[in-house]
């Protein structure tokens, strides 16, 4: 039996020119702290030709979907987390770790993880329902005669 020439094994380079490359424009940062008074938007911006498609994933691998009211993504690639009650802070929304994709036809990149953490506000409402009770309390005090 012939062993077959080591030139048979060899692979044809890929060539990549700057013009069929992707890269990113603006790759998230590693952490975005927010809270759920003020909601944030993660920005994930990439250039190449073909224009790369922007997308998301979750920790699992799995693609980002929108969830009524508390995380969606822009037709931009913008991952947008808007303000929302306390009550409705959901672990799997909130306290997730994300990846940026850029893809095209040459390729596809992926961003660094992105460690989301929402913080919840409760001090603040409950401070003005404190306001608003004493308040409501000054004003029904009656004079002494």
């Amino acid at each position: 039996m012939t062993t077959p020439p080591l030139s048979a094994f060899a692979q044809t380079p890929t060539v990549t020119t700057p013009e069929q490359s992707i890269e990113f424009l603006q790759e998230p940062p590693d952490l975005v702290d927010f809270s759920n008074s003020t909601g944030t938007r993660i920005v994930c911006a990439a250039s190449g030709s073909p224009t790369p498609t922007i997308s998301w994933l979750v920790s699992d691998g799995n693609q980002v979907t929108n969830v009524t009211s508390l995380r969606q993504v822009n037709l931009d690639g913008t991952l947008v987390f808007p303000p929302f009650r306390a009550e409705d802070y959901r672990q799997d929304v909130h306290a997730v770790v994300y990846k940026c994709v850029a893809s095209n036809v040459i390729g596809t990149i992926i961003s660094r993880d992105v460690n989301v953490r929402a913080g919840i506000q409760l001090w603040c409402a409950n401070i003005k329902q404190k306001l608003m009770r004493l308040l409501a309390d000054m004003l029904s005090v009656k004079a002494l005669p």
